[in-house]
């Protein structure tokens, strides 16, 4: 089961009635809710389906992802529902892994550092010999 989250654009009337449908929806799925957090009406940049204004909700789900294009497409024939979007949650880093990242980054700052430095004489040898071979050719 993978976890995902859904942005929903209905009509300011039919909103609560829209929710109720998706929620019979993620079920018939196999799903399972965790939480719908109500954003409010809010006015659209330019009308969707004739319509300036709308109800936003946030569904966080779990679903199968196999099931996962079959939602989204049953959401698109639903008359109510002016725009969705279905993402996947990625979990966040822990902790521990922030700090095991932040040891890994140390450690290759110290191989550079061990490595030997050239001395400018070198590079500049070194380039010299760089140029003359090109104008040969």
């Amino acid at each position: 089961m993978q976890q995902y989250e859904l942005v929903i654009l209905t009509l300011n009337e039919q909103g609560d009635g829209v929710l109720e449908n998706v929620k019979k929806l993620i079920g018939g799925f196999q799903g399972a809710v965790d939480e719908v957090v109500e954003w409010g009406t809010k006015d659209l940049t330019y009308p969707i389906k004739k319509q300036n204004a709308a109800s936003f909700f946030v569904v966080k789900l779990t679903l199968s992802p196999e099931y996962s294009s079959q939602f989204s497409q049953q959401l698109r024939l639903e008359e109510h529902v002016l725009r969705h979007l279905l993402v996947k949650r990625v979990a966040k880093k822990t902790s521990k892994t922030v700090q095991e990242s932040k040891q890994t980054s140390d450690k290759e700052k110290e191989k550079k550092e061990a490595q030997p430095k050239r001395e400018k004489k070198e590079v500049k040898e070194t380039k010299r010999k760089t140029r003359s071979s090109a104008k040969k050719k």
